[in-house]
């Protein structure tokens, strides 16, 4: 399968319905799932990396639930408040 046909089949399979067999019950679900945030990628050093999931595993040890992609977010609204009137 040609990488432009597979990307096709995928964007198709976003609008059809989902099918999902709960309990003996079939429940269909009509609406494509949209998630809350847009996808998006950033390219950073090794070393924020490991850095990043270290902030992760101490805060989840501490009793806050997060995630990288949360701390992300987190950090970019910080950097917009910083620089807000400049932009």
């Amino acid at each position: 399968m040609s990488a432009k046909s597979f990307k096709q089949n995928r964007e198709s399979e976003k609008f059809q319905p989902r099918i999902k067999s709960v309990g003996g019950t079939t429940v269909r679900k009509e609406e494509p799932y949209e998630s809350k945030y847009p996808r998006a990628t950033f390219y950073v050093s090794k070393n924020d990396v490991y850095k990043l999931e270290e902030l992760v595993l101490a805060l989840k040890r501490k009793g806050r639930q997060t995630d990288k992609s949360a701390l992300v977010r987190e950090a970019i609204k910080k950097l917009f408040e910083e620089y807000e009137g400049e932009i």
